[in-house]
Formats: structure tokens, sequence, C-alpha cells
């Protein structure tokens, strides 16, 4: 059962309490917030690649000299890419309903919630990579993106300074926003 707000109390002192068997799963949030925080403890060096699983940071030029290539995963078919991007000094990240599923008494089910149903968000979409300057901003930006939908979420990135995205819908088809077209190779 999907928690509560009121389970979980931020008192002044900073601390956080969870109350009815409550948990918090900071997941992709605190990941990418991580992600950007190594980034000090690579400081010294020129070119730089750090992918924790989904939420990937790029400095300098890679071993192209242009960037560093990364591959979009198929979420169909995790053996093939859907393209390429050339990403340099910005992050990208994916969201996918394809690999956290399971079955339940009330169908196929996965870790992308609506917050307006409280259940699986069901938006037509397999799954949404975003290419920003931040791991922390291109994170939140696929979640949300996710939830929007193949036709809210390009519209709500248009007003958006510089984000990019590609929206991979559940008939498999691609939708490539103008800013992450710039950065695709193949």
């Amino acid at each position: 059962p999907a928690g509560r707000y009121t389970d979980v109390e931020l008192r002044d002192d900073g601390a956080v309490v969870l109350h009815n068997g409550a948990r918090v799963d900071l997941g992709g949030f605190a990941k990418g917030w991580t992600v950007d925080n190594c980034e000090e403890l690579l400081s010294g060096c020129e070119s730089w690649v750090l992918n924790a699983g989904g939420d990937l940071l790029a400095r300098g030029p890679g071993a192209t000299g242009e960037g560093w290539l990364v591959g979009i995963e198929d979420p169909f078919d995790r053996s093939r890419d859907i393209g390429v991007l050339l990403a340099r000094d910005c992050a990208v990240a994916t969201s996918s309903r394809m690999r956290r599923r399971w079955m339940t008494q009330l169908g196929p089910a996965h870790h992308i919630i609506d917050p307006a149903t409280g259940r699986p968000a069901d938006t037509g979409l397999a799954s949404v990579t975003v290419v920003a300057r931040s791991s922390a901003e291109a994170e939140v930006l696929a979640k949300v993106l996710f939830l929007l939908g193949p036709r809210g979420g390009p519209r709500y990135l248009e007003t958006q300074d510089g984000p990019g995205a590609v929206f991979i819908l559940d008939d498999g088809s691609d939708v490539w926003t103008d800013a992450a077209r710039r950065v695709r190779v193949s």
C-alpha cells in the first residue's frame, strides 16, 4: 500500500521520523544528486564519465575528442540501442517501466507511481531518457516527463531551458526533442 505524507514527520532540528511502518525510497533522485556531488572528486581530471546505473555524468572531450558516446537502450530489447548520443559536459538519465516490474492481483505493475492515482503510471511510455546539465536535473525530469506522457512531456520540456529528451512509446516508436536531436550521432 502507498504511504501517506502524514506518515513522515519533518522536525525543526532536521530529523525525519517515519511512522506506521513508512519507508522512504530516495531512488533515482538521491542517486542523481550523489553523481553530481562526485564531480568534485574528479575535478583534477580533464575528461571523465561517471555512470551510476542509469544516471550518467560526462565531462570533457572523451576518447573521441568530441564527447562520450552514450547509447539509449531499447527498452524492449536490451541487447540493442535505439540511438546514440554524443555527451559532453552534460548528464543523461533514463526512467523506464520495463525493468522494475512485477505482477499483482490487479495486473502488471512497475515502480513509477502516478501520484494522482497511487498506481503504476499508465502513460503510453516504456521509457524516457533526458539530457540535462546535471544528473539530479536529468533524473527528476525523466520521472516528470514519464508521468506527463508522450504528449504532455514534450510540451512541458519546451518550457525548460536546455534539456532534451527521447521518449520511447509502448508501441516501440520513439520521439526525439530538438535538443536531443542536436546531440544524436546515430
